[in-house]
């Protein structure tokens, strides 16, 4: 039997949010140190599929269009973003993309979809979950992530 059969089920309308360990591929470029995924039952449904393909059809990864809530990047750095993915290898599956002013991209640590799930559903409704993280790293930003969140929106008046 697959993992997919084997799998959790995910209700309607269920929600979840997590921290990713993030970083940039190039020297001096953009480099987040996390990425905040807002995690649905939609989502998961297609990381299922996409993790479906890859193991029926024997590939190393398929990607499609997807992107985290938000990288720990500012305004200017997040708008120069140009081609989010979503990738799923046989392994793990994580968030890609390139900006338009490097030839490196970002992207998050490589998560186990089906453990990320067990994580993400034992946590408290509200709980921001760290996924990927080792030992005390993920602390760190979870604070520096909810002093994002405290900060006010700026506007243009």
């Amino acid at each position: 039997m697959s993992a997919v059969c084997e799998a959790a089920i995910v209700p309607d309308g269920w929600e979840a949010e997590a921290l990713i360990p993030a970083y940039g591929t190039g020297e001096g470029g953009i480099s987040p140190r996390f990425a905040h995924v807002r995690f649905t039952h939609a989502l998961v449904e297609r990381l299922r599929e996409l993790d479906g393909l890859v193991k029926t059809h024997t590939l190393d990864e398929v990607s499609t269009v997807g992107w985290p809530e938000k990288w720990e990047l500012d305004e200017a750095e997040e708008q120069s973003l140009m081609s989010p993915q979503m990738v799923v290898t046989s392994a793990w599956f994580y968030f890609r993309d390139e900006s338009k002013h490097e030839e490196a991209h970002i992207e998050t640590r490589g998560i186990d979809i089906e453990t990320a799930l067990a994580t993400l559903m034992a946590a408290k409704k509200g709980q921001i979950t760290l996924l990927g993280f080792e030992g005390d790293e993920g602390a760190e930003l979870l604070e520096a992530f909810n002093s994002m969140q405290d900060e006010p929106e700026s506007s243009c008046a």
